[in-house]
C-alpha cells in the first residue's frame, strides 16, 4: 500500500510539471496482504479497493468522463476477490445537485440498505451525520466526506469537506455512495478483470 501511495505521488507530481494533471485521474487498487493483519489496515485496504473498483465501473459505463483514469496496482491485487460489478452497480446512490430525493427515506436508505452508521459527527468512511437539513455523508469509496445541503426534498448543493477542520474543500455535482458488503454478500464475488473496459493500456 505504502509503495502505490509513493508512485501515486510521483505520477501526480510529474502530472502537474507537465501541466496534465486535469487530463489524468490517479488511483491506487491494493493487494490484501497474506495472514492477519490489523482491522484498522484491512478497512483502509478495502475502502481504497472499493474507491478503485467505482473508479472503473463509472469510466466503464459512463461517456461524460473527462478524465483518463490511471490505476496503479499489483498483479496479486488484479485477481483477489471483489464485489462483482452488477453488486455495486445495483446497490450504489448515485445523486446529483437539483435532484429530488426524500429526506427521510435517504438516511434510511443509508443505515439500512448501504450498511452505514449514523453518528453525531462524520468522520470515516461508512459513516453519515444528520444536522437540520444538511446529511454529512463518508462514502466508502471515497477520500473525504460530502455534504449533501438539501432545500426541503431537493439537492441543493453537494460539498467536500475536510472531517478534521469541517471547512468545505470543493463544490461537486454528483456523489456516488458504495455499499457495505456483507459477509452473506461474499458469494457474489469476481475479480477485478470484471471491471476492465475493452480498450485499457498496460505499463509493467
Amino acid at each position: 500500500l505504502r509503495e502505490l501511495e509513493f508512485w501515486a505521488r510521483e505520477l501526480q507530481f510529474y502530472l502537474r510539471l507537465a501541466g496534465m494533471e486535469d487530463q489524468f485521474q490517479v488511483s491506487i487498487l491494493p493487494g490484501v496482504p497474506d495472514g492477519e493483519i490489523e482491522k484498522e489496515r484491512y478497512f483502509d485496504i478495502y475502502c481504497d479497493r472499493l474507491g478503485a473498483l467505482t473508479q472503473l465501473l463509472e469510466h466503464r459505463q459512463s461517456k461524460e468522463c473527462k478524465q483518463r483514469l490511471i490505476i496503479l496496482t499489483t498483479p496479486t491485487a488484479l485477481f483477489q476477490s471483489c464485489p462483482t460489478p452488477d453488486f455495486l452497480r445495483n446497490r450504489e446512490i448515485r445523486i446529483r445537485k437539483g435532484d429530488n430525493l426524500p429526506f427521510g427515506k435517504f438516511t434510511l436508505q443509508l443505515a439500512e440498505e448501504l450498511g452505514y452508521y449514523s453518528e453525531v459527527l462524520c468522520e470515516t468512511p461508512g459513516e453519515f451525520a444528520v444536522r437540520g437539513g444538511l446529511v454529512d455523508v463518508y462514502p466508502l469509496n471515497s477520500n473525504a466526506p460530502h455534504r449533501i445541503d438539501f432545500f426541503g426534498d431537493e439537492v441543493d448543493q453537494i460539498r467536500v469537506f475536510d472531517p478534521t477542520t469541517q471547512r468545505t474543500l470543493e463544490e461537486v455535482n454528483e456523489i456516488v455512495i458504495a455499499v457495505a458488503p456483507e459477509e452473506k454478500d461474499q458469494g457474489a464475488s469476481s475479480d477485478v478483470l470484471g471491471y476492465l473496459p475493452p480498450e485499457i493500456l498496460w505499463v509493467v
